[in-house]
């Protein structure tokens, strides 16, 4: 199957800094935090960098690096890991809460939805009604693997609802397709994440979902 999304979320385990301005001021004006909690946590930021199919997002909350047509494992790793340094250097990340990288994988159809909608069924679900009077189908699993969790879902799916997932807008998608979703994550209250973990992290996670494209698509040889 090919890769052709990937991102990976940094969320925090507390507001950002650079997003409590208000706060940070009140304090430093008065020496203690304001007794009244009200909005004034300031939004964050997105960018979207058209020439390299990228988009950044920080706000208070978290940062996500978002890249569609991977050219390969390596570009992924060098530019995810890239792009929260510069993220870094602007405004330090707080420690974190929740560590994940997501990947859609696709493998395009040369059966109409339909048929490949049969296929799913004939190698995933013993017969019964709901299987057999569906129009769509989907299934959905979860993994561990060692302290990582690990969503993975796959099914038949056309070009349209593809494309809506793809901030890219790309033309030449297939018309029908597998597609395959693994949501690989790790929680951790206050971590503090090197660099070189972050590498080893989203390797980890690239390698994973490599193994269950394969799964995948040596699941359903023949009705594709």
């Amino acid at each position: 199957m090919d890769l052709i999304k990937f991102f990976v979320e940094l969320r925090y385990s507390q507001s950002h800094k650079l997003f409590r301005v208000y706060d940070e001021l009140y304090s430093s004006l008065v020496g203690k935090e304001p007794s009244e909690k009200v909005p004034t946590v300031l939004p964050g930021f997105g960018l979207h960098v058209r020439e390299r199919k990228m988009r950044v997002l920080v706000d208070p909350e978290r940062s996500v690096v978002d890249l569609e047509y991977v050219p390969n494992p390596g570009y992924c790793l060098d530019t995810i890991v890239q792009s929260f340094r510069k993220i870094n250097e602007l405004a330090p990340l707080p420690s974190l809460a929740r560590l994940g990288a997501r990947s859609y994988w696709i493998k395009p159809s040369s059966i109409d939805f339909e048929q490949l909608v049969s296929r799913y069924k004939e190698k995933l679900f013993r017969g019964s009604r709901f299987v057999e009077e569906s129009v769509d189908i989907g299934v959905s699993f979860v993994f561990n693997d060692e302290d990582y969790k690990v969503n993975v879902t796959f099914g038949p799916m056309e070009m349209t609802q593809l494309r809506g997932m793809l901030f890219s807008k790309p033309d030449d998608l297939p018309s029908v397709l597998t597609f395959l979703d693994v949501d690989y994550s790790l929680k951790s209250e206050g971590l503090e994440l090197s660099e070189r973990e972050l590498r080893d992290f989203t390797r980890r996670a690239l390698d994973f979902a490599k193994r269950e494209s394969e799964e995948v698509e040596a699941l359903l040889v023949g009705g594709q």
